[in-house]
């Protein structure tokens, strides 16, 4: 008695579900999806801070496509952000007074559409927002 083509145990029925599998965490190119989703919100976050609606004085410097460092003329402080590859996971640092202050790592997180902060609780836009007032800007404390 032969075995059904729908048996999961065939080959070809296997090799299907991988490529299915790959095709969903990959774009076209075999780049993994999150790299690129990755590029572009260090891409985002760039076009927010330098636009026409930037805060004055901040100096939005690139280091290539996946860095960022955020500087202010007369502040001993600096906020860096880097896409970290081979973690698919961007990263803040500040520093002030030439110590780190912060360190946070944020992922992709396909369940709420966001990015997230590793460790749990928080977002990047809303971490942000507060390092540039904590480091660069302390006088617009609300």
């Amino acid at each position: 008695m032969s075995e059904p083509i729908d048996d999961p145990k065939d080959p070809k029925k296997r090799l299907r579900a991988l490529a299915e599998s790959a095709r969903a965490q990959l774009d076209p190119s075999g780049e993994a999806a999150i790299h690129g989703k990755g590029l572009a919100l260090v891409e985002e976050i760039f076009r927010e801070l330098s636009g026409p609606m930037a805060m004055p004085g901040l100096a939005v410097l690139r280091q290539g496509v996946e860095k960022l460092k955020l500087l202010r003329s007369g502040r001993n402080a600096e906020i860096a952000l880097a896409w970290a590859r081979p973690i698919g996971a961007l990263e803040l640092a500040s520093k002030l007074l030439g110590k780190e202050k912060t360190f946070r790592r944020y992922v992709w997180d396909p369940a709420i559409t966001q990015w997230r902060r590793m460790e749990g609780v928080g977002e990047i836009w809303e971490d942000l927002q507060g390092e540039l007032v904590a480091v660069l800007y302390p006088e617009v404390k609300g």
